[in-house]
């Protein structure tokens, strides 16, 4: 992007947690869990493979029909491989916020 403008699409702060990580704000709706298995067959359904590595969700509750509360982990060997690498924040905890939705397509 050379001599273009930039646009800033969002901004955030990373630090460690100064205690125990609170609640988000109650989340209204029938509360429905969705296993880990059963997201990732459905992600398969529609065409999505996600290797091992990939695979953050941990768990998975629907809000009513357009909310999801998720969980969200890195498996220990992708952890472990991303920290030899110097990966300050792994992209898996961002494509592991968006696979959430997979439960709302699939629901």
């Amino acid at each position: 992007m050379a001599g273009g403008d930039w646009t800033v699409h969002a901004v955030g702060r990373i630090a460690p947690a100064e205690s125990a990580i609170p609640d988000p704000r109650p989340m209204r709706g029938e509360s429905r869990p969705v296993a880990k298995s059963d997201l990732y067959a459905a992600a398969e359904r529609i065409g999505l493979s996600y290797g091992p590595f990939f695979q953050t969700v941990e768990q998975t509750t629907l809000r009513g029909a357009d909310a999801a509360e998720l969980v969200l982990a890195l498996p220990d060997v992708a952890s472990a491989q991303r920290a030899a690498q110097g990966a300050v924040l792994d992209p898996a905890w961002s494509d592991g916020a968006l696979q959430g939705l997979i439960g709302l397509i699939a629901a």
